[in-house]
């Protein structure tokens, strides 16, 4: 299957903007079903991210006298010279007029876009239509992508019942085999890889590599605003910050913490607590638990009415109320680090 270049998307971008205003997505697919037949449907679904339908309206006043002055029907021949005798005599825009009267939709923009970012969104409605097909799928990763790779593919193996196993030497090997479900919501960590080999359930192979891909407006980068507002407040206090540094093994479990904080020769990692659910708060009492035993240095950020939840873990600890509470523990935790290195 054909993955668009950036020169494809210019294309259809500009053949997007000659309807734009004045043409309906159904004229723009004729065109592209001519040109791009067989991904046709994955570059309408990528056009309506930054496009809408709108069709006009007129105000009611003016409608109830259109009715008055056409009546029930209107001869064909005579259609044209009324519309303009009524829009002269209401003075209204002839064009406007004439869209409402056959409900001819328009196309307008509802955000800005550039090729690259319209390319890496077809192309990622492209790839998820291969991975539905897929029961084997390989991805390969930098090693520095560790963490947050692992994170997001337990994430994807929960919701979709996949198998998936990774290996990390100087790169990251992510395996991925299909049960019950479809395994397309691991699409999105195309982004991230450098090569992809992908096996179908009719044991088709194919290999993807330097693709754009791009998931569109919706993704978050956090699990929370919290989480959010701890990483900025952190770069703020000038600390080196990486998000999802790595997967830290821990027995038969994997623990991927939300942050690491690189100085000197040391990675000090922080997780932050901020969910109340039982079965949340005995999850991240393990993993700390044995990441402490260890010897794993690591900060815990926990919203105040969890925080006895872990006591009895010999970790440092702050506690927030509310997102104003996080410039401050930023801070805090910056002084403790920078100490801690002299």
């Amino acid at each position: 299957m054909k993955f668009l270049t950036k020169g494809d998307g210019e294309e259809i971008i500009s053949l997007v903007s000659k309807y734009e205003g004045d043409g309906s997505f159904r004229d723009v697919e004729a065109e592209l079903a001519m040109r791009f037949p067989r991904i046709c449907k994955h570059i309408m679904a990528a056009i309506k991210a930054f496009y809408m339908e709108e069709r006009e309206d007129i105000p009611s006043e003016i409608k109830d006298a259109w009715e008055r002055y056409a009546g029930k029907f209107v001869r064909l021949s005579e259609l044209e010279y009324m519309i303009d005798e009524f829009c002269k005599r209401h003075n209204i825009e002839r064009e406007k007029f004439r869209r409402w009267l056959c409900e001819k939709p328009r196309i307008i923009k509802i955000r800005d876009l550039n090729a690259d970012e319209f390319v890496g969104l077809v192309n990622y409605n492209i790839l998820k239509s291969i991975f539905k097909r897929a029961k084997k799928v390989e991805m390969i990763f930098p090693v520095e992508l560790e963490g947050k790779i692992v994170r997001e593919a337990i994430y994807r193996a929960i919701y979709t019942g996949a198998r998936i196993s990774h290996r990390t030497n100087n790169q990251v090997k992510l395996q991925i085999e299909a049960t019950e479900r479809d395994i397309s919501k691991f699409a999105g960590l195309a982004r991230y890889a450098t090569k992809i080999e992908i096996i179908t359930w009719s044991d088709r192979k194919i290999v993807i590599s330097g693709i754009k891909i791009n998931l569109g407006p919706e993704q978050r980068e956090f699990d929370s605003e919290i989480e959010r507002e701890l990483y900025r407040a952190l770069k703020e206090q000038g600390l080196k910050v990486l998000r999802e540094p790595r997967a830290i093994r821990l027995g038969d479990i994997v623990f991927v913490p939300d942050f690491g904080i690189e100085i000197e020769d040391r990675t000090i990692f922080v997780e932050v607590m901020g969910y109340w659910t039982k079965k949340y708060i005995i999850d991240k009492e393990i993993k700390l638990r044995r990441a402490w035993e260890q010897g794993i240095e690591i900060i815990v950020v926990a919203y105040e009415k969890i925080a006895n939840s872990i006591s009895h873990i010999q970790v440092k600890k702050y506690t927030y109320q509310t997102k104003k509470d996080i410039a401050k523990i930023a801070k805090k935790i910056a002084d403790t680090i920078k100490k801690s290195s002299r």
